[in-house]
């Protein structure tokens, strides 16, 4: 397996994870047997792989430093990253249900 080493290689790296996220996101709720909202799931599953892919490739930049030149500045992924994660925690503070008495 070879990291990519110029600019389309990336995207297509981050295209290729998240489509087999979402792929693997599917057979899971699948074989469990899960109802799933569909109006929701698809898009939620994207972000959630693209998130995935680009976090796998920051890390992978660590051990390829060939790779964050091609990745370049990361202020975006850290702007989306830090606003989603201040939107899940105020979300978190709910929970889906109310209390029965």
């Amino acid at each position: 397996m070879r990291l990519p080493v110029d600019e389309d290689g990336f995207y297509l790296w981050i295209l290729c994870m998240t489509a087999g996220y979402v792929v693997a996101a599917y057979a899971i709720s699948f074989f469990r047997h899960t109802s799933v909202n569909r109006s929701h799931f698809g898009l939620a599953r994207v972000f959630d792989g693209s998130t995935f892919a680009v976090s796998f490739m920051l890390l992978m930049g660590i051990v390829q430093p060939d790779l964050i030149k091609v990745i370049g500045s990361t202020k975006p992924f850290l702007l989306v990253a830090g606003l989603v994660g201040i939107l899940y925690s105020i979300h978190a503070l709910w929970p889906d249900k109310p209390p029965t008495t």
